[in-house]
């Protein structure tokens, strides 16, 4: 009681308050955007129409709804294609997306590599519990969740943007043997410099404005959003790919080579010039899908 107190006192003393309402408004529960096609790569057709390609196959999969009860007992809904493989790529959409919006090139080229393929949306997205993401925070342990969950010989994981933090900080935490491979797409390192970036952008004053979306953050979930993903990842066993689009104006791309940089598990590399924030694999084609792919199966061959 005594911290939520103190937390409202500080936010109605800030004189930037509204900006804070904003910040924390944003972490709020809202409907997924639903287009396959992301609206930085809509103004180059044949990008747009491998995009749209795919969209097609995609809404004629065979899904099968799915649930697990989280660390902190929500409910959180997942869509699963069991195509009978003993291979499964847990995909892992970012903040305010879908499956469909974010992921639809990763999925159809994992089936197509022989892959079942569960879509995971994260706590407070689709059909999942939960008012407000915790912006990773919280959704590491979801990871760990749908990773017990799988029934697979072996097992990728896969997060874009929010989920790519998410997978970082839950990277040293996983030590099922079946996962095999980590695939980290344009994460932040942590919350607190995403947030201090933006602000510098827009020329937003950050101080006690910061200091209260952190202060936010401990009483709604009980987090510290200064941690960053170097920490866990410092502690990573396991392969690791981290992409990113050299031209993302949403999270800074030295953000991925921080990350890099800092895990201490084997590890590559995939930069793509050109590519904005969560579309470096779909304007990356036929490199990208050689490089993830090629990563993948330098780390699972031997299982399969």
């Amino acid at each position: 009681m005594l911290y939520i107190l103190l937390g409202l006192l500080i936010y109605f003393a800030l004189p930037h308050n509204a900006v804070l309402f904003s910040f924390m408004s944003a972490m709020r529960r809202e409907p997924g955007k639903t287009d396959a096609c992301p609206s930085s790569v809509k103004d180059k057709p044949d990008i747009r129409a491998r995009y749209e390609a795919a969209a097609e196959r995609y809404d004629a999969l065979p899904f099968e709804r799915v649930f697990i009860r989280s660390a902190y007992g929500k409910r959180l809904a997942g869509d699963f294609c069991d195509f009978g493989k003993s291979r499964t790529a847990i995909l892992i959409h970012g903040y305010r997306a879908t499956p469909r919006s974010n992921c639809i090139l990763q999925m159809m080229d994992f089936i197509d590599d022989g892959w079942n393929g569960p879509n995971v949306p994260p706590y407070a997205h689709g059909d999942s519990a939960g008012t407000f993401a915790s912006m990773g925070y919280r959704e590491w342990q979801d990871i760990i969740g749908w990773i017990e969950w799988v029934k697979a010989e072996t097992v990728v994981v896969y997060g874009i943007s929010m989920s790519g933090f998410a997978l970082a900080r839950a990277s040293s935490h996983i030590n099922d043997p079946r996962v095999r491979a980590l695939i980290v797409d344009c994460g932040y390192t942590s919350y607190y410099k995403m947030m201090s970036d933006s602000c510098r952008k827009v020329k937003l004053p950050t101080g006690f404005l910061i200091d209260g979306v952190m202060l936010m953050g401990k009483i709604c979930f009980k987090a510290d959003m200064r941690e960053s993903s170097e920490v866990s990842l410092k502690n990573d066993r396991i392969p690791t790919l981290f992409v990113h689009g050299l031209d993302d104006p949403t999270t800074d791309p030295n953000e991925t080579l921080k990350a890099y940089e800092a895990c201490g598990a084997e590890k590559e590399i995939y930069l793509k010039k050109g590519a904005a924030h969560a579309v470096a694999y779909g304007v990356g084609g036929e490199e990208a899908r050689r490089k993830v792919f090629g990563f993948i199966d330098k780390h699972t061959k031997e299982v399969c």
